[in-house]
């Protein structure tokens, strides 16, 4: 199961009555409950489960029908509100109160009334937010229902909660001559060149390590901290403390088939994220020149705004995954597309990240670890940075989405911009209008564009209500009038209808 919830974050729903119902559906941040006999017991699973997810509206008074939601009205205000207010401030019952006066409104319906609840998501410090004393009482939400965690997602929803740093306890599995001296070579490299006269750089291999908050003394062995086997160790070092870790870059030329991949368990190369991170970012500068991906010569140049972006997106997945997580840090790089996606969610609600300054990064040393040789800027501006990079090309801006069930975060860069965009889309609208049959394949061949990105742009007509399909393969594709582009008539055949 994955419950996505895009960047494009809807604010809190506030539900519509008229004649007597409620004309709002029940989704990802909206609930309707019957309260007859004051607070249903279902309410605290679903204040539970909206706080850990990403907040929503619960409306007391109001109940499913064959006709929809309909308004039924709670009978005894004052005692619904005191009941919610005694066990919101139980730890018996719940393990924290989110509520303020604010977020519990009474609203007149028809001469009912109906009860409001604001319910807000969770910081990470107070999540999981959970039931009767038990933290395996623990819900999230998934579309229109809430769903009981599993012991997974509340140890990682402890884990985010911890208000110190996790990754700079020491590995007491490892000793520092575990570290892989190649890997350590490098990233001293990469000081010297930016800071030569940094005086760490006259440290010997473990003071330096020390220092970077790669290693700590621990009685009278020096061990690697978290971060620094991460950076620094092989990869079944790494695998042995964390059994979830894995690093995976694949290339793509056309379909599902990858050309070209770099995974940290094949025992050719060190499988650490330091190293990662370098063949990563050095194989997608040399992919992207190419003329599938996207055109210019400026955007070879080194420290070019998509260098910049992509840069930004890979270091935010590899300092924010959970390495403990499922599904491993996976970076794909697709004609017309570059994506990252890592386990774990996000640690501050993504509007207050995209306006910059907030910076809570889930590995923090090994944060500290990238900007010591100048891979991260200032803390907190990097989402901003990478839209504005994006804006200067004329690209479109990144796309985040949060899934849970496993948790995973997931950026995706489109290398296709603005005009391009739209261009392919009234190509193809066109097209369409001419033979309202016409394959993708078809449309492929004679754009000169990759299926993926035929499959990609009706994905986007679609979604904006622009196109459908009707009758399956073997059907006829229909135009909506929802258009932005004029569509010449070309002589159709009539086998497109137009609503």
């Amino acid at each position: 199961m994955i419950i996505s919830y895009e960047s494009v974050y809807n604010p809190m729903v506030r539900p519509v009555f008229s004649d007597g119902k409620c004309t709002t559906p029940e989704g990802v941040t909206f609930e309707a409950k019957r309260s007859k006999g004051g607070l249903p017991k279902s309410f605290w699973e679903t204040y539970s489960s909206f706080a850990n997810t990403h907040g929503g509206c619960i409306a007391l008074g109001v109940s499913e029908s064959e006709d929809g939601l309909v308004v039924e009205g709670v009978p005894d205000v004052d005692g619904t509100l005191k009941g919610l207010w005694n066990n919101l401030n139980n730890r018996e019952k719940v393990s924290v109160n989110l509520l303020s006066d604010a977020d519990v409104t009474v609203q007149d319906v028809d001469g009912k009334k109906v009860i409001l609840v604001d319910v807000p998501r969770a910081s990470r410090m107070d999540r999981p937010v959970f039931l009767d004393g038990n933290d395996r009482n623990t819900f999230r939400r998934q579309n229109d229902g809430d769903y009981k965690c599993d012991p997974e997602e509340i140890r990682s929803m402890i884990s985010d909660s911890l208000s110190g740093t996790t990754d700079r306890v020491p590995i007491r599995t490892s000793e520092i001559e575990d570290l892989d001296r190649d890997t350590i070579k490098s990233y001293r490299n990469s000081l010297r060149t930016l800071k030569p006269e940094h005086p760490w750089n006259r440290c010997d291999d473990t003071e330096f390590l020390r220092r970077i908050g790669a290693a700590v003394r621990d009685g009278d062995t020096v061990r690697p901290t978290m971060a620094g086997l991460l950076m620094f160790g092989e990869s079944y070092l790494i695998q042995s403390e964390m059994v979830n870790y894995h690093l995976d870059y694949r290339q793509y030329h056309e379909g599902n088939d990858w050309s070209y991949r770099l995974s940290s368990g094949d025992g050719e190369w060190s499988g650490n994220v330091f190293d990662f991170y370098i063949s990563v970012m050095n194989h997608a500068r040399t992919t992207i020149g190419r003329p599938f991906a996207i055109s210019g010569d400026m955007r070879r140049v080194e420290g070019s705004p998509v260098d910049v972006c992509i840069r930004e997106m890979l270091i935010n997945a590899l300092v924010n995954a959970d390495y403990r997580g499922r599904g491993g840090v996976v970076v794909e790089l697709r004609p017309g597309s570059f994506t990252t996606r890592n386990p774990g969610t996000f640690r501050i609600p993504l509007e207050e990240a995209e306006e910059g300054g907030i910076s809570d990064p889930r590995n923090r040393t090994m944060s500290i670890m990238f900007s010591l040789i100048g891979l991260v800027e200032r803390a907190g501006t990097g989402i901003p940075r990478m839209r504005q990079a994006c804006r200067d090309v004329g690209l479109p801006d990144p796309r985040f989405s949060e899934d849970y069930e496993p948790e995973r975060v997931t950026v995706t860069l489109s290398l296709i911009g603005r005009q391009e965009e739209d261009d392919l889309e009234s190509s193809i609208l066109r097209l369409i209008s001419s033979d309202g049959r016409i394959s993708m394949d078809e449309m492929s061949r004679r754009l000169g564009v990759s299926r993926s990105a035929v499959i990609k742009t009706i994905d986007r007509l679609k979604d904006r209500g622009v196109l459908s399909r009707e009758g399956g393969t073997r059907g006829r594709w229909v135009l909506s009038g929802k258009r932005r582009y004029p569509i010449t008539d070309t002589g159709s055949s009539g086998s497109v209808h137009s609503h």
